[in-house]
């Protein structure tokens, strides 16, 4: 498995063997790319020289326009559909399945903030495998004003795929006319 990290264990069932992995519930998003060691792959030795791996989740590309700057991301199931957690491997099928104490969240914080123009910005996000039918993204900006879209169609996530998801408008404040007060006394 790999990245290792994500490894918890393995445990038989009927005499097949599954694998324990751990999807991160906080993670930070790169712009234009997603964070090393956050997309977990399988691989299997077909001879002592050469390992094959395959990715076990697919990728969410979320374009995000608007103004202000977008300091934190979370993306949210409203169907309570598993995104971090712990969830088993089927070495054969590549399967992904919850196990205990999943998320239906995943929340992040930027490697850095985006400052926001009607250019869009791409944001990655390594999703398990699924059709999802309530998809919500939050952005919240540096004066903690959030926006949050809910897909109105479904959303399928592929493994070792990249889905393209309609642009996102964040609605925050300008920095310069609509700065929140701040009073001192």
């Amino acid at each position: 498995l790999y990245p290792f990290s994500m490894y918890n264990t393995a445990f038989f069932v009927e005499n097949k063997v599954s694998y324990l992995i751990n999807l991160p519930y906080n993670t930070v998003f790169a712009e234009k790319n997603f964070v090393t060691n956050s997309n977990p792959m399988y691989g299997i030795s077909t001879d002592k020289n050469h390992i094959e791996f395959k990715n076990l989740c697919g990728i969410v590309e979320f374009q995000i326009v608007g103004q202000g700057t977008v300091k934190s991301i979370s993306i949210t199931s409203t169907e309570n559909k598993r995104l971090s957690g712990m969830f088993t491997i089927d070495p054969l099928s590549l399967e992904l399945a919850p196990y205990a104490n999943c998320s239906s969240t995943v929340g992040a914080t930027l490697d850095s903030p985006i400052t926001l123009s009607q250019t869009p910005r791409s944001i990655y996000a390594i999703l398990p495998p699924a059709t999802y039918t309530g998809l919500s993204v939050t952005t919240t900006d540096e004066w903690g004003v959030q926006t949050t879209l809910t897909a109105k169609n479904p959303i399928s996530v592929t493994r070792s795929q990249i889905t393209t998801v309609s642009k996102f408008t964040h609605n925050g404040c300008d920095i310069v006319t609509d700065k929140p007060s701040i009073f001192i006394s």
